[in-house]
């Protein structure tokens, strides 16, 4: 069991892979947890419909998980994601699991942080301005046309699909959160040694260049104190340039 676990670790959350991969793994094994977790509750309060769709939605999730794995078609994977679970099944679900009443809209923070980090720049506000839009919307569809949800029949039953959604998007979401944390301190840490080594050659490249200045200063104060030398020696005697000029 342990070698399993060290092994889909190593597969899917190893550091040599880019960080945004990574946390699509963690979103993506988060997302077949939460649907797996959603199946069994659904599955306990006899509400077949939102089952079926958790169900779906696990499946759908680890397909992701293992297409992206393969192909290595992240940013294909991460708009189908997007598009297809946070854009249609998550609002199906939202009306079959009992809309606000229940843990959908914990879920709905799940997916609009997934399309933050996994999306970059602009693309990324748009999209998520998108998710949350079209979740207020079917929010207020729900609270306008309760005859389109599916209620829970206890109070008992809302309140568990509350508390067991929250918690498993709660883990979700920390464990995003700490590979991001932990990222952003491995990559502090490198910046500040490579800042340390620049100092130091920096430091040696100072070095270097005043003991070259002093050697090449050397030879030309010799040079200057013959040239001051001779200097002296010219104003102190006269010299018969025609006599010099005969010698030549």
């Amino acid at each position: 069991m342990k070698a399993n676990v060290r092994e889909f670790a190593g597969r899917f959350f190893d550091k040599s892979l880019d960080f945004r991969v990574r946390l699509f793994n963690v979103l993506a094994a988060g997302g077949i947890g939460i649907s797996i977790i959603s199946l069994i509750v659904n599955l306990s309060i006899s509400m077949w419909v939102s089952a079926a769709v958790s169900l779906v939605l696990a499946v759908l999730s680890a397909t992701l998980l293992l297409f992206t794995y393969k192909t290595g078609k992240y940013q294909t994977g991460y708009i189908v994601t997007i598009v297809t679970i946070f854009m249609f099944f998550f609002p199906v679900l939202f009306f079959t699991s009992g809309a606000y009443t229940g843990g959908m809209p914990s879920v709905f923070i799940f997916a609009v942080l997934f399309t933050i980090l996994m999306l970059e720049g602009k693309r990324a506000i748009f999209v998520s301005l998108i998710e949350i839009v079209e979740y207020i919307a079917i929010s207020i569809i729900a609270y306008k046309n309760p005859s389109l949800v599916t209620w829970f029949a206890t109070e008992a039953d809302m309140l568990a699909d509350v508390l067991v959604t929250t918690a498993a998007v709660s883990l979700s979401c920390g464990a995003v959160l700490f590979v991001h944390i932990r990222e952003y301190e491995e990559q502090r840490v490198k910046l500040s040694e490579q800042n340390e080594q620049l100092k130091l050659y920096d430091e040696t490249k100072s070095t270097f260049l005043t003991t070259v200045a002093h050697e090449i200063k050397n030879p030309l104060n010799a040079i200057n104190l013959h040239a001051r030398d001779t200097a002296e020696l010219l104003d102190e005697h006269s010299f018969d340039i025609d006599t010099m000029r005969q010698n030549q």
